[in-house]
């Protein structure tokens, strides 16, 4: 009951941002009932839809004010708008203060490694609790962690997540091999047919060169999100072909940022197999952006280096927020069990 008031009132909220975002934009004499469906429909797409071609890109600028650099374009298009209209320098410089507050602050490095650190923290805890733990079935989320072997590159090239694939094949020998599905998807960015497109098919090429056999593993193409993985995954497991219809836990390796939506996805979406409990999920991430206090060890915060605001620590937390929103799409739609 409480999940379902939850997802009312995030749709509400939703709702009530999408009528003002669009009133600033479009002047009322242009709402026609054509124009007001066709809006409502790219609407509705953008959320059942969110990976299909325009839609997405519709979704990404609709999106868009919600992010620290989307609320301060947003926010100097409306002093431009306000301005033409009337002039009022208090406003004005109220206005232009919100949007160096905003950027200033979401661009310290310190305001980046802290939200990180709400969001990293329970999955560091989660990892400990678990250590020792081992499962028949591990799950690499491997999108966006290669880059295609097209020149002028001469070799498949890892990206800043690509360290996931290296500490999946050592997960996969320290646990005596399990098999090992590994989800991708189709570059939307990358023109062409072959295996160049499939970001699985170069996953697979990078952990058989760390000694992985391809005998022990599993890929799957079509997993353009975590939801999508998930439900490649319960197609494997319960596929009678592929012998793990038994599987009552698996490994999860994804990013520190998505573990907590990641295991909270797979455990909805494999809540039906297992067992009475589902399918345990046993977390393994990497791309950690904080320092975890463990013994003598643990973040030393500068100053004022952690003060001046920088393009990462931007990046950073326009991420986060991101994955904020991520989350809440995902509850929208009932695809959570639950993130603590």
């Amino acid at each position: 009951m409480f999940e379902l008031l939850t997802q009312i009132l995030l749709w509400l909220l939703i709702g009530v941002i999408a009528w003002y975002i669009l009133k600033q934009f479009i002047q009322p004499a242009f709402y026609t009932t054509l124009g007001f469906f066709v809006m409502v429909g790219l609407l509705v797409l953008a959320f059942f839809e969110p990976d299909t071609g325009v839609v997405s890109e519709a979704w990404s600028v609709l999106s868009l004010p919600l992010r620290p650099l989307g609320f301060a374009l947003f926010t100097l298009i409306m002093i431009i708008k306000w301005t033409e209209v009337k002039f009022d320098v208090k406003t004005l410089q109220n206005r232009q203060l919100w949007v160096f507050l905003t950027l200033f602050i979401s661009s310290m490095p310190i305001t980046a490694y802290w939200l990180s650190q709400q969001v990293e923290q329970p999955v560091a805890e989660e990892i400990r609790s678990t250590a020792g733990q081992t499962a028949p079935v591990m799950v690499v989320l491997a999108q966006g962690t290669t880059l295609p072997a097209i020149p002028p590159r001469t070799q498949i090239e890892l990206t800043e997540t690509g360290d996931r694939l290296r500490y999946a094949s050592d997960i996969f020998f320290r646990n005596g091999g399990p098999v090992m599905i590994v989800t991708g998807n189709r570059r939307s960015n990358v023109q062409g047919s072959g295996d160049l497109t499939q970001e699985n098919n170069e996953a697979v090429a990078v952990l058989t060169s760390l000694g992985v056999p391809i005998g022990s593993i599993i890929p799957r193409d079509n997993a353009g999100s975590i939801k999508a993985s998930a439900d490649e995954v319960r197609a494997v497991l319960t596929d009678a072909n592929q012998g793990l219809t038994g599987v009552r836990s698996i490994i999860l390796v994804s990013s520190a940022l998505k573990m907590q939506r990641a295991a909270a996805t797979f455990e909805k979406t494999l809540s039906e197999l297992g067992g009475e409990d589902g399918i345990r999920i046993i977390p393994r991430a990497t791309d950690f952006y904080t320092v975890q206090e463990e013994g003598n060890f643990r973040h030393k915060y500068r100053v004022p280096e952690d003060l001046i605001p920088n393009e990462r620590a931007m990046t950073q937390t326009g991420d986060l927020i991101q994955e904020y929103l991520t989350q809440i799409y995902y509850l929208l739609r009932g695809w959570l069990n639950s993130i603590s």
